[in-house]
């Protein structure tokens, strides 16, 4: 059992946007690295953009990474980096510009953190809603973090059913409660954490130079948050059934409504012909279809404020299939499950050439 939280952190390493610098200039598609070269490069991006920033904490900003689920262990795109590298920018800009997010980015980042860092997001929320502000000394951090992660850790232990997990996650626990946190240690941890809320625009900060983080005044986001995922269980079941983005038109209240309007398949196709050439020019021989899918959730939210639900928009494609088997087709996973597209030469040649206003 891998908890929803990321523990291992670095107070360098704690804006959403540093994910993008290291996908899209720092790591591959179809080729491993070690981690020393990945962290080489990124240490050297981010010094461009007039931030200091050092090789070990690039280090940990791979392990953010990975925490996050966009790369794998032999530092490739995951189907998640193939989706960063289809929504977000990265400019020649100052890294102060570079940390903002886009409407699309902040969906795109709370598609990736609800699954990596989901349990910590909800913990704060729910601080947050009850105290209205995090606190601001060295004390106040450190038993903030130790509440985070020993209730995180708690929680999952209850859930737990293998002895593995029952045993790891108990020795966890007893290990944060008997030594807690001390100097600086509490707020590196949590800094991650709350940055990512203050970037989606679910919390306020009160200046770029003090950690004074606070609910806005009516913290309708929060508050949907809670709402929709109010434990852990819930957490994990919507990441399965894949219902992360239509949580997320509740959270940053876009979507025109949650049934959403009757699609058909030229429609469904028009939007992922061009996001299927943008995954197979980097060189890899299948898309995944989950980056497909949420590329065209998150661009119809964050462009047109329209919500396509993941299910609605996988039994498009299935159709599709059926009716356009030379052309449409899926590969399996391991356990049976479609995960890879495959488009023919001539359906994407079609789709190409009619310019369609469809595309996000």
């Amino acid at each position: 059992m891998n908890p929803r939280v990321l523990y291992r952190t670095h107070y360098q390493v704690d804006e959403p946007a540093i994910i993008e610098l290291l996908i899209k200039r720092c790591t591959s598609p179809v080729s491993s690295a070690y981690d020393e070269t990945i962290a080489e490069k990124l240490a050297k991006e981010v010094s461009l953009k007039k931030k200091p920033f050092n090789v070990p904490a690039a280090a940990y900003a791979l392990d953010l990474a990975r925490g996050l689920g966009v790369v794998n262990e032999q530092n490739v795109w995951s189907d998640k980096g193939h989706l960063v590298n289809l929504l977000a920018d990265v400019f020649e800009r100052p890294w102060d510009k570079e940390v903002e997010l886009t409407p699309r980015e902040r969906l795109l980042h709370f598609r990736l953190f609800i699954e990596g860092d989901g349990a910590a997001l909800i913990f704060i929320a729910r601080y947050l809603l009850e105290y209205g502000r995090v606190p601001n000394s060295e004390d106040g951090w450190n038993d903030l973090a130790k509440s985070l992660f020993s209730q995180i850790y708690s929680a999952y232990l209850k859930l737990a059913d293998t002895t593995a997990d029952r045993v790891s996650l108990r020795s966890e626990v007893e290990r944060i409660l008997a030594r807690g946190y001390t100097g600086k240690s509490g707020s590196h941890k949590m800094f991650v954490h709350l940055q990512t809320l203050y970037r989606l625009g679910l919390i306020d900060r009160a200046s770029s130079a003090a950690r004074q983080y606070s609910i806005f005044r009516d913290a309708g986001g929060l508050r949907a948050l809670v709402n929709e995922i109010p434990n852990l269980y819930e957490l994990d079941r919507v990441i399965k059934e894949s219902r992360t983005v239509e949580i997320a038109a509740r959270v940053f209240q876009v979507g025109d409504s949650l049934e959403g309007r009757a699609w058909t398949i030229d429609e469904v196709l028009q939007l992922a012909v061009p996001l299927y050439k943008k995954v197979m020019e980097t060189g890899v021989p299948l898309c995944p279809l989950t980056t497909i899918a949420e590329a065209i959730q998150i661009g119809l939210l964050a462009r047109r404020s329209e919500l396509l639900r993941h299910a609605t928009l996988l039994e498009l494609l299935q159709r599709a299939q059926r009716e356009r088997p030379a052309d449409v087709r899926f590969h399996v996973d391991r356990r049976g499950v479609p995960a890879f597209l495959k488009f023919s030469p001539e359906l994407v040649s079609s789709y190409s050439s009619q310019g369609s206003n469809q595309t996000l």
